[in-house]
């Protein structure tokens, strides 16, 4: 994991146009079930932590949860997390594809219900919903730890979408057209 993963020029200039890039194998075989392991084992820690907390009593999801069960910087509380999270390779891949020095903000990991609900996320960009000052240069790296098909509900993005600057945030739980925000940005441009 302190390895440099292999950049084109052709795909950092193509991140720089669009905004995004698919990678394929930043982390394979015995290091992607690490990873996989890893994150249920953590999740699962938590979940049961919040479920044994004395005299809690049960609570309904908000309409946020119904779309992800999310959990933030599990890499500050599991060690194996840590490992990935703060890997020279990933580092290494956004400061290359962003052409400055990167620094992490933070670690998401974010589990979708089956489709027994309503829980398709909105197009929106990520910037809005963070705290810093500059967003220019703000990078997520996303890694599916199952195969991420459009039947099962890949990512998808509207291309240079970065360019326009950070566009209003989007009710995930009630969302507005984001083209509709920003009707410069060609529906054409999705990919």
């Amino acid at each position: 994991m302190n390895d440099t993963y292999p950049l084109s020029e052709e795909q950092i200039t193509a991140y720089r146009r669009d905004g995004f890039i698919s990678l394929d194998d930043v982390f394979t075989g015995q290091e992607q079930q690490e990873l996989r392991d890893g994150l249920a084992t953590a999740v699962e820690s938590e979940s049961r932590q919040v479920q044994a907390m004395a005299g809690a009593p049960p609570r309904t999801r908000t309409p946020y949860e119904l779309i992800f069960n999310q959990k933030v910087n599990l890499w500050r509380r599991h060690p194996r997390i840590a490992t990935f999270v703060n890997s020279k390779r990933l580092g290494n891949i956004a400061a290359r594809l962003e052409g400055l020095p990167m620094r992490v903000w933070h670690d998401q990991a974010l589990f979708k219900e089956p489709a027994t609900v309503s829980n398709k996320t909105p197009w929106h960009q990520d910037a809005p919903y963070w705290p810093h000052k500059d967003r220019r240069h703000q990078t997520t790296i996303w890694i599916a730890l199952k195969d991420a098909t459009v039947a099962n509900g890949c990512m998808a993005f509207v291309g240079g979408t970065h360019l326009v600057g950070v566009l209003p945030a989007v009710d995930l739980v009630n969302p507005q057209d984001i083209l509709q925000l920003a009707p410069h940005i060609s529906r054409s441009n999705q990919k």
